[in-house]
């Protein structure tokens, strides 16, 4: 009998509660007792060992709440349509057909051909000639009236000339910075030529344009000036170093510098023209491979040229550029002339390149199209005054095919006209399509 039987048993009858109690002490201290041996003892007196429990884990805060990841939409694709087209040269034929009704215009002149230039969402044009108000003369040193620049920008459409050329200081730099003057008064942008070395300066002779949302920079250079001296710095983009119009010395110091400005005003293309190579070939040269593919590994994304006064090829051309990155870029050698007095071989075939120019989407900018608009620009002796008319070659062709509703057209300018789109494309190149 356990000892605490024996103790409840000798209490008197009456002493019911306290035998409760004493019993209800006496197991809570057995089991005390039994809990501090198993606790002690750990495995000291059976096979199976007893763990503490393991304490009760730390709740795990909620994480906070956090937006879902929503992907950037990319910016819608948006592209424009750059036109352009070959030198405007002032001869007096050409001007004295465009002085009509006691005023200067052009209209007449682009009646067949105009609504390329119009239509385009920017248009360029090379102004070969300076401006001399009533002090006019043609060739070889060219002045013209100041309604040339009038009726380029209001009547026709052109949103930018180009001013580096042959023939900018025809008129000295008294000529040149005259030109300039008129070309502000009337707001026709322009590109190539400056007052003085600090207005050069202020942006290296980068032009910006925003074309409907789309941002280019346009550079522009000559190699020379016919050996009249340009007698105050920084008035002509020269990139010949050579110190003569005879031989090319790429000036690779004033370019580079350059293009390192334009790519540092972040815009989607950069442009750049150039008036180069040699007159009345139908190929580029040496020098002009190595301008082209200087100016692209520099940062130009095209090269758009003049000078030749008879249409050369336009090509993609793929260079390394100086981040040692593999780069393709247009490059569209010359158009020839859009407007002039010239007869020889080849001088009457030119043509509008439209280039279109997109933006947006997940690309980065980029040229999306590229085709041309075969022209033809027609002299016509058989009328009481000279005439001048810009056809567009395949509306010509079309229109005596069918209605003939052109009041000039007869069979041999229609055959004229139909040889030389064939003409436009071996120039060009095989390759290229028409705009349509």
């Amino acid at each position: 009998m356990k000892i605490v039987d024996r103790i409840i048993q000798k209490l008197p009858k009456d002493s019911k509660k306290l035998k409760l109690l004493l019993a209800g002490e006496a197991a809570a201290a057995v089991l005390l007792a039994a809990l501090a041996i198993g606790l002690a003892g750990g495995s000291a007196g059976g096979g199976r060992s007893v763990s503490p429990a393991p304490a009760s884990p730390t709740p795990t805060p909620e994480p906070p709440l956090v937006e879902p990841e929503i992907p950037a939409q990319a910016p819608p694709e948006k592209t424009v349509r750059l036109a352009y087209t070959g030198d405007v040269i002032g001869h007096m034929g050409i001007i004295y057909d465009a002085m009509r009704d006691g005023g200067f215009s052009l209209s007449h002149q682009f009646e067949y051909a105009g609504d390329w230039i119009e239509d385009a969402d920017f248009a360029i044009c090379n102004l070969e000639t300076t401006l001399a108000a009533d002090d006019y003369s043609g060739y070889p040193r060219f002045g013209s009236p100041d309604g040339l620049a009038d009726s380029l920008k209001n009547d026709l459409g052109f949103d930018l000339v180009t001013t580096a050329n042959n023939h900018c200081v025809d008129r000295n730099y008294d000529g040149l910075v005259r030109t300039l003057d008129v070309l502000d008064d009337i707001g026709l942008p322009h590109v190539g030529t400056y007052r003085t070395q600090e207005e050069r300066d202020e942006n290296r002779g980068v032009v910006t344009a925003d074309v409907d949302g789309v941002s280019i920079a346009f550079l522009d250079y000559t190699y020379g000036t016919n050996g009249i001296p340009v007698r105050v710095d920084g008035s002509v983009n020269l990139f010949n170093n050579s110190g003569s119009d005879d031989d090319v010395e790429l000036d690779e110091e004033l370019l580079a510098d350059d293009l390192e400005y334009a790519r540092s005003l972040h815009t989607d293309f950069i442009i750049v023209m150039m008036h180069w190579g040699q007159e009345y070939h139908i190929k580029e040269n040496g020098d002009q491979d190595e301008a082209a593919d200087f100016l692209l590994a520099h940062g130009a994304d095209m090269v758009l040229g003049g000078h030749s006064h008879v249409p050369q090829p336009m090509e993609y051309r793929t260079v390394t550029d100086i981040w040692g990155n593999e780069k393709t870029g247009l490059v569209v050698f010359s158009l020839g002339n859009l407007i002039a007095d010239q007869v020889d071989n080849d001088t009457q075939i030119t043509a509008v390149v439209n280039i279109d120019l997109t933006v947006g989407g997940n690309e980065p900018p980029r040229v999306t199209d590229v085709t041309y608009v075969p022209l033809y620009y027609l002299q016509r002796e058989d009328t009481a005054r000279e005439e001048f008319l810009l056809v567009d070659s395949r509306a010509l062709v079309e229109d005596y095919e069918g209605d003939n509703t052109y009041y000039f057209t007869n069979s041999y300018i229609y055959d004229l006209v139909d040889d030389s789109i064939g003409r436009c494309a071996e120039l060009l190149g095989e390759d290229w399509e028409y705009t349509s």
